[in-house]
């Protein structure tokens, strides 16, 4: 521990200034009290002048310290302890999941400079530069991104992705994984499939009531029934109108279903 006697030092983390210590400042006292290493670097930014203070005479000076007030600082160091452990934690849990919805809010249709938009996910996230890696690994293994050298030829330097969309789906199908649910799209029956890939060449009448849209569904596929219809109203595919007491094709959510459908081995990460 270190008190600053006269002058100012700053702390840096890889080169970046965190924050200066004034005249009068203490610093590493977390560091003493939980016998860890300062992991910061630090250096005087103008002459000064500092007393070092080490583990025994911090025990001497405790000796003399009432009850009370030890309690108080033993409080204060736990607290310490604790917010230091919280801030250096991930706070994902998954880098996998994390790291899509990180990229689909970030790609615009061109290539991502990797070492840029990684190094901000990390500073962002706090996630392991090694569980990024593992993450980034597996998204082209799923064949969802792409990597590709840059025009010096520098390997790897940009990412590209051809389907945007599939990392939304992504995250929702690992939401789900890690809420022990099955992801929608991914339980649908082969049947129940086949109505959706029907319903996906519907362009020009969107709206029907609940027996046209039966009738409908039979042209492909003959076993359809009211049964495909329920289900694909709770699953919002179809919306009930309440003035007209039809049913409207969301067309976006039937697309979402489909992309997922027929990515399916990319999101499960199976067979690849």
């Amino acid at each position: 521990m270190v008190y600053v006697e006269d002058g100012e030092l700053n702390a840096f983390d890889k080169g970046k200034l965190l924050y200066k210590m004034p005249k009068g400042s203490l610093v590493g006292v977390s560091a003493v009290m939980d016998h860890s290493k300062f992991k910061h670097d630090i250096s005087a930014s103008i002459n000064s002048t500092l007393a070092i203070i080490d583990e025994s005479a911090l025990a001497a000076i405790f000796k003399k310290a009432p009850n009370w007030l030890l309690a108080i600082i033993n409080s204060i160091s736990k607290r310490t302890r604790s917010l230091k452990q919280s801030l250096e934690e991930p706070i994902f849990a998954d880098p996998l999941q994390s790291l899509s919805k990180f990229l689909m809010l970030h790609y615009e249709g061109e290539p991502l400079e990797a070492e840029k938009v990684l190094k901000e996910f990390l500073w962002q996230t706090r996630a392991s530069k090694d569980s990024v890696q593992n993450a980034v690994r597996e998204l082209v293994r799923r064949n969802i991104l792409k990597l590709f050298p840059d025009q010096s030829g520098k390997q790897n330097a940009l990412i590209s992705i051809e389907k945007p969309q599939i990392l939304e789906i992504l995250v929702d199908y690992l939401r789900c994984q890690h809420q022990n649910k099955i992801y929608p799209p991914l339980e649908l029956s082969q049947r129940e499939r086949a109505c959706l890939e029907f319903l996906a060449l519907e362009d020009s009448i969107l709206i029907h009531n609940s027996g046209e849209w039966i009738k409908y569904l039979q042209i492909a596929t003959p076993e359809a029934s009211i049964v495909e219809i329920i289900k694909f109203q709770e699953l919002g595919i179809f919306k009930h109108l309440q003035e007209t007491n039809k049913l409207h094709l969301e067309k976006k959510i039937l697309e979402n279903f489909l992309l997922a459908i027929h990515n399916e081995r990319s999101l499960t990460g199976s067979a690849l």
